[in-house]
Order: structure tokens, then sequence, then C-alpha cells
């Protein structure tokens, strides 16, 4: 059979067997050079088409190494490898890489096989993070081997991608300073090399980071600006490159950044959108990354927890299909919160603990505080269930609690980010007042307090709107003795419900419109108004 008019043919035989008896009646030296020269002939036709060279890039390393020529063999198993990453297919893409480094291993030096061998060690950094998380030990081991070899003298692409697997070491870690100014010289070798992606990157982690560091304004702002430059086509280029899409976290961390802002509609239609363009792209890596954090926007809009249980499912689902151990365990501790809420308590808070046990064993340090708001979630859902006459397991339930919390606003402070330190600070509070009753007023007070500084510091709206319930709750309940704060506390939360100019029909905003027609509220209503609907 000709194809393309001529330039190649292929053979189709009747019986495998035959093909198999030609095949063997060729001599060693003979079949490697037709090996060779087939491989030769398919690159001819391909010529500049990276596209098409990557689809027959396995056929072409197969020729080129039954051929005898290691380096190009090597070459076409990168672009096997890139192929691979499109489709998250990371085992396989890491196999590919390290299959083409052990060719080189046996090739005679040459610039040309160095250059090539800091490109696959490079290459393998994509994958290895996405299959295993940023913190992972293998990472660091890959890192400091192409430090060694040389990365930092490097150019273009190499370098950039070292640097790159750098700034989400540095974050993971909770070094976000250093993340940030490693993000700054990304960004700045990617204009000198003229790489408009790179660029792109690098707005991405400085969108990431502001998150983290509890700036949801100036978060918002680098977001915007990388989802508007992103097209369906840079996608599929920067997940062939870096073995993840980051329109998919980008559409995510500004989903929490609007909802921070006081945008939760805004904020529900970015977390929806993340699902459908990884679906689109048909990006499964992607897809899990939109569920997990999609899970995190549902649980703190508190609107659907049947939503809520979706995303974690498939989340869960695909992470252990494809080997996405980080959000396998994040799914982990979401699934654990909903056995919670469906009655298997003991079950639930065991899954959970483990999980977020297992994230923090990864090496992990950013997401712990928002896993940690889950766990104690589900410990207030199965506290509230207890009887009067099982104080002891109520009491139980609140302390393991509060020690999760104490894990992450311990001094000399919050090592995971500061996006949610208002909401632990307030969450403190509260489980003190659940265990302690008014004997712990003061010192809960003292954790609203806190919260609504952090709140209004980082401009976060719901934080603050969270919190101000919170002491108004517990002016209601000391009742005489604070009079006059309780009437400064209701005023303030009206000031703050009149600064949404959307979603009035979510769940705080109803619980916060409620409080402000009752001028107070029953004694213990607190906790029980958002029993089973997300944070306390």
């Amino acid at each position: 059979q000709w194809l393309r008019s001529g330039q190649r043919s292929v053979y189709r035989f009747t019986h495998h067997l035959f093909q198999k008896y030609l095949y063997d009646q060729l001599d060693v030296v003979e079949r490697a050079l037709l090996h060779a020269q087939y491989a030769a002939a398919l690159e001819q036709q391909v010529k500049g088409d990276q596209a098409e060279r990557e689809r027959i890039s396995a056929t072409l390393a197969w020729h080129y190494e039954a051929g005898g020529r290691p380096l190009q063999a090597a070459r076409a198993l990168y672009d096997a490898g890139r192929l691979a990453m499109r489709v998250s297919a990371f085992p396989d893409a890491l196999n590919r890489y390290e299959h083409a480094l052990a060719l080189l291993a046996d090739t005679a030096p040459s610039p040309e096989r160095t250059e090539l061998e800091l490109l696959l060690q490079v290459a393998q950094l994509g994958p290895r993070r996405s299959a295993e998380g940023m913190a992972g030990a293998g990472l660091a081991g890959m890192l400091a081997r192409i430090s060694e070899a040389g990365v930092d003298q490097a150019q273009g692409w190499t370098k950039l991608m070292a640097l790159e697997t750098q700034v989400e070491r540095l974050v993971a870690q909770g070094q976000l300073e250093a993340g940030l100014a490693m993000a700054a010289a990304m960004q700045v070798e990617a204009v000198q090399a003229g790489d408009d992606a790179f660029a792109a990157v690098a707005d991405w982690q400085f969108g990431f980071i502001n998150n983290l560091m509890g700036r949801p304004q100036a978060a918002e702002h680098y977001l915007a600006r990388v989802l508007t430059w992103l097209t369906p086509e840079r996608q599929t280029e920067l997940r062939a490159t870096l073995g993840t899409d980051i329109a998919t976290p980008a559409l995510c961390f500004s989903a929490l950044d609007l909802w921070l802002l006081g945008f939760p509609i805004q904020a529900q239609a970015r977390s929806a959108s993340a699902v459908t363009s990884a679906r689109e792209q048909e990006d499964i890596f992607g897809l899990a990354t939109a569920c997990a954090l999609g899970a995190v926007v549902q649980f703190f809009l508190r609107d659907d927890d049947t939503a809520l249980q979706s995303r974690a499912e498939l989340c869960h689902r695909l992470s252990v299909e494809h080997g996405f151990t980080m959000w396998q365990l994040y799914a982990e501790v979401f699934l654990g919160r909903q056995a919670i809420m469906a009655g298997e308590e003991e079950a639930g808070l065991k899954q959970m603990r483990g999980a977020l046990a297992g994230w923090q064993a990864l090496g992990m340090t950013i997401g712990t505080d928002s896993l940690v708001l889950v766990l104690v979630d589900g410990c207030l859902a199965a506290a509230q269930r207890r009887s009067q006459g099982e104080r002891v397991q109520h009491d139980g339930l609140l302390s393991i609690a509060l020690a999760a919390i104490d894990s992450v606003i311990g001094q000399p402070g919050i090592p995971c980010g500061q996006t949610y330190a208002a909401e632990l600070h307030r969450l403190r509070g509260e489980l003190l007042l659940a265990r302690d009753g008014l004997a712990a007023g003061e010192v809960a007070m003292a954790c609203f307090e806190t919260a609504l500084a952090l709140g209004q510091e980082q401009g976060a709206l719901a934080w603050e709107l969270r919190a101000e319930m919170s002491r108004v709750r517990l002016h209601t309940r000391q009742r005489e003795q604070c009079a006059a704060e309780s009437g400064e506390s209701l005023a303030h939360l009206r000031a703050l419900h009149a600064r949404f100019t959307e979603g009035l029909a979510f769940h705080d905003l109803q619980e916060a419109a409620a409080l402000i027609a009752q001028g107070s509220a029953p004694l213990g209503q607190g906790l029980e108004t958002t029993r089973g609907r997300g944070v306390a």
C-alpha cells in the first residue's frame, strides 16, 4: 500500500507468521540497516511537523534503537514522552524518559549527548511531580541531579522548566517568599528568551502564591491575566510541556479568590468552568485537579453537598485509576467527611485523619490548612449528634478538631499560608465554646476578633462576615454582660451584609440576614444553624 503519493509504502501479510519468517531471515547487520533507513525515511516524511513527529515517535524510537542509533532513539523517546504527557499518562512518560537515558548511558560522550541527557532529566520533572506531588523525595533527587548536570548554565526551555519546578517545590513546602522570588527570576528568564508560555506560567505562580499569602485581590489580578492569555491550543501545548494545564488550577484558585472577595455566584461559575475546560481538553489530570479544588469551593459555598460529593468521588476514581497520589489523598479527606455526614462517624474520621497524615507525609505543607478545616467540620458534625450522656465522646471529637487547628496556627505562624488563617482562628473559638461553654467566652471572643482583623487585612469579605456572625452569636449568649458590644457587632454585620452584591441565597448570607432580622439569636444557634452544611 503506497502512502502519500508514493513517498512510503507498507506491507500487509495474510498472516503475521509470514512477516516473522521474512524478518527472521535478515542477518543482524542487514536488519539494523533497514531499521535505520526506515526511521530516516519516516523523519524525512514528517520533516518539521512536530505534532506528526510526536504521533509516530514510539515507532521512530523502536526503529532507531533496533537500527543501532541510540541518540536518535533517545530523542524520539523524548517526543514519545511528551505525547504521553498530553494524555496524563505520567508513568508511561517517565518510563520513556528513563529508557532514553539508559540508551544514552552506553553512547560515547559528545555535546549532543550531554544536551539531550539534560533535556531528558528536566523532562522527568513534569510526570514525577504530577503523579507523586510537588514535595516528594523523588522530585528532590531529580532536581539535585539536574543541578549537578549544569542546568543553571542551560538556556531556553530546559532552564525554564527547572526554574518552574523549583518554584512549585518551594511553594509546596510553604516557602512562599522564596517561591515568589524564584517565580520572578523565571519570568525574567522567560522574557529574555521570548517564551510567552513560561511568562504566563510565572503569572500563574504569582497568582497562586498571592492566594496562599492571603492576598485575593492581587491573586485575582494575575490569574485573570493568565486566563485571558490562554487559548485551547496554548493549553494543550503547556500540558505537554509541564505535565499539567495551568488553566484548570487558575480557574479554581480564581474561584476561591472570588468567593473570598464576596462574589459567590461568580466563584461557583468559575469552578464549574474548570471542570468543563478539563473535559473539553480531554485532560484527565486536569479533571482530577478541577474536582479536587472544586470540592473546596463547594465546601466553602455550603450550597450543594451532592455536587461536593460528586466531585470528590470523581477525583478519587481518576486518581486511583491513573496514579495521582496527591489528589487521591485530597479526595479521601472529603469522602471521609461525607461518610461522617451519612452517620458513619468512626470510619469517616479514620479515613480523614489517615488521608491528612498521608498528605503531610508527601512533604506537602500547602493544602494542609484547607484539609484541616474539612476535618474540623466532620468532627463538629459528629459531636453535634452526641447525646448528653455521651459527653466524653463529644468532648473527644472537639479535642481532635482543636489539636488539628493548633497544629497549623501554632507559633511562629501558619506554615501553609494565610488564605484560611481567619477561618482557622474563628473555628478555634467555636470549638472552645462547644466544649467549654461560656467559660471559654473570653478566649473565644479573642479568636473571633483575630479572625475579623485578618479578614479585614486580606480584604476577604467572606471571612469578615463569618467572623462577625460568630461575634454576634457569642454576644447574644452573653446577653446582659455585653449589650453595647452586641449592638455594635450587629451593626457591623448589617454593613458587611450590605456590601454583597450577589449570592444572597447562599447559606452564609441567609444566616447573616436571619441574625440581622432577629436582632439576636437563640442560645446555641451558632453551631446548630450550620449543622451538616459545611464549616460551622
